[in-house]
C-alpha cells in the first residue's frame, strides 16, 4: 500500500501525447467522455454492490440478533432449570435419608417385638404346662378321693381327716397317690389357703366363717374348686396369648407393609435422583454450549454491525468522490468549449486561435487527467483492502484537487501532504 502511494503521483497519459499531435481537442474530449462513462459505469456497479451488501447487512444482523436473543432466552431458562434441578436433587436426597432412616427403624420395632412375643409365647407355654399338670392331678386326686371315700381300708381315716392336707397324707400313706402329686397340690392348698386368709379376717382380727369350711365341708368340693380356678386361670392365660398373638401379627403386618412401601418409595425416590443427576449433567453441558455460541453470536453481530457501518462509510465516501470527479469532469469540458469557441474540428490552418495557447489548454486537461487517475488508483485500491481509510484519503484528494485547481494553485501540494499524514498514520 505505501509503495502505491508513493508512486501514483508519478502516473502520466502517454496516449495524450501522441494524440495531441492528430487532434488534441477531439481526442481531450473523448478521453473525458470516456473516462464520465467509466465513472458513471463504476458507480452504477457501486451502488448495485452496496445496495446487495446492504440486504445482506440487514439478513446477517436480523439473524445474529435473534440468536442472540434466543440464545438469552435458552441460557436464562437452563440456568432457571439448573437451580430448580438443585432444589429438586436436595429434596429427593433428604427424602432418600428419611426413608432409609425410617426402614432401619421399622426393622428394629419389629426384631424387638418379635423378640417380645417370643418370651410371652413362652412363658405362656410353661404356665399352660404348669396349669395342665395341676388340673390333670387334682382331677385324678379328686377321682381317687372319691373312690377311697366310697370303701377301702383306708375309708374311715379319709372321713376322719379334717383338712385337705391331711386327706393327702393319708392317701399318701395308703399308696393312692404318690408323693410328688401330693406335695404339689399340699402346696397349691396351702397357697391357695394363704391367699385367702387375708380376705377372711375381719377388722377385729378374727378369723371369718369361711374359715372353717375345710373342717365342714367337703374335701372333694375343695379340690374341685381349686381344679376350676386353675381351669379358669388356663383360659384366661389362652385368652391372652390369643390376644396378644393376634396383635404382634397385626403390628407384625403394619410394619412389614411399611417397610416393603418404604422399600418401593426409596427405590423410586433414587431413581427420580439418579435422572435428575443426569439432567443436571446435560443441561450443564447444554449451558456451556449455548454460552459458547451466544458468545459467538454476539461478536460476530458486533463485527457485522461494525463492517456494515464501515462499508456505508467507504460507500458515501466514494459516492462524494465520485460526485466530485464527474462535477470536475464537465467544468473541464466547459474549459475546453471556452478555450476553442465550441469548435471541436479544430484545424492546424485557424488563425483565430493560437497554436500556443491551444497547447496550454491541452497539457492543462492531461495534468488533470493524470490528477483523476490518480485519485481512481486510490480508491480501487481502497476497495481492494476495504480500508475506510484509504476511501477517506481518496475523496480528501479529490476535494483538494478541485478546490486548488479552481484557484489556480499546484493541487499536488496539497495530495502530497495528505498521502504523507497517511504514510504516517500506517507506520
Amino acid at each position: 500500500m505505501k509503495t502505491f502511494l508513493f508512486g501514483f503521483a508519478a502516473l502520466s497519459l502517454p496516449s495524450l501525447s501522441s494524440a495531441a499531435e492528430v487532434n488534441p481537442v477531439n481526442k481531450v474530449v473523448q478521453l473525458l467522455t470516456d473516462l464520465e462513462a467509466k465513472i458513471k459505469a463504476e458507480g452504477v456497479e457501486a451502488h448495485r454492490v452496496h445496495e446487495e451488501f446492504t440486504v445482506w447487512c440487514k439478513t446477517q444482523s436480523s439473524d445474529l440478533t435473534f440468536a442472540v436473543q434466543t440464545g438469552q432466552k435458552e441460557k436464562a431458562d437452563l440456568e432457571a432449570n439448573l437451580v430448580q434441578l438443585g432444589a429438586s436433587s436436595e429434596s429427593l436426597q433428604t427424602k432418600i435419608d428419611d426413608l432409609a432412616g425410617s426402614a432401619a427403624t421399622s426393622e428394629a420395632d419389629l426384631k424387638a417385638a418379635a423378640a417380645i412375643r417370643a418370651k410371652e409365647h413362652a412363658d405362656f407355654e410353661t404356665s399352660q404346662k404348669e396349669l395342665l399338670d395341676v388340673i390333670d392331678t387334682l382331677g385324678r386326686a379328686i377321682a381317687i378321693i372319691e373312690k377311697e371315700m366310697k370303701g377301702g381300708a383306708s375309708m374311715m381315716q379319709l372321713k376322719s381327716a379334717g383338712s385337705v392336707i391331711e386327706a393327702l397324707t393319708v392317701m399318701v400313706q395308703a399308696s393312692s397317690i404318690n408323693s410328688a402329686d401330693a406335695t404339689k397340690l399340699t402346696a397349691l392348698v396351702q397357697n391357695s389357703q394363704n391367699s385367702d386368709d387375708a380376705d377372711d379376717i375381719d377388722a377385729a382380727g378374727a378369723p371369718a366363717a369361711t374359715v372353717y369350711k375345710s373342717h365342714s365341708g367337703s374335701i372333694v368340693e375343695t379340690l374341685e374348686d381349686l381344679k376350676s380356678k386353675a381351669e379358669s386361670q388356663l383360659a384366661e392365660a389362652r385368652q391372652t396369648e390369643t390376644t396378644a398373638s393376634h396383635n404382634f401379627q397385626m403390628l407384625q403386618q403394619s410394619l412389614e407393609d411399611e417397610m416393603k412401601f418404604n422399600a418401593e418409595d426409596l427405590e423410586a425416590s433414587k431413581k427420580s435422583l439418579a435422572e435428575t443427576k443426569g439432567e443436571l449433567t446435560t443441561d450443564t453441558a447444554d449451558l456451556k454450549v449455548t454460552e459458547d455460541a451466544l458468545a459467538e453470536d454476539t461478536v460476530a453481530l458486533e463485527d457485522t454491525t461494525q463492517d456494515c457501518q464501515s462499508k456505508a462509510a467507504e460507500f458515501e465516501a466514494a459516492v462524494k468522490s465520485r460526485s466530485e470527479e464527474l462535477e470536475a469532469l464537465a467544468k473541464a469540458r466547459t474549459v475546453i468549449s471556452e478555450k476553442t469557441g465550441g469548435a471541436e474540428s479544430f484545424s492546424y490552418g485557424l488563425t483565430q486561435t493560437s497554436f500556443l495557447q491551444l497547447s496550454r489548454s491541452v497539457l492543462s486537461l492531461r495534468g488533470g487527467l493524470a490528477k483523476f487517475e490518480a485519485v481512481r488508483k486510490i480508491r480501487e485500491l481502497a476497495k481492494s483492502e476495504h480500508s475506510l481509510e484509504l476511501a477517506q484519503l481518496a475523496s480528501r484528494v479529490a476535494s483538494a484537487m478541485h478546490a486548488e485547481t479552481s484557484n489556480g494553485d499546484d493541487p499536488f501540494a496539497k495530495v502530497k501532504g495528505l498521502i504523507s499524514d497517511m504514510i504516517s498514520r500506517l507506520e
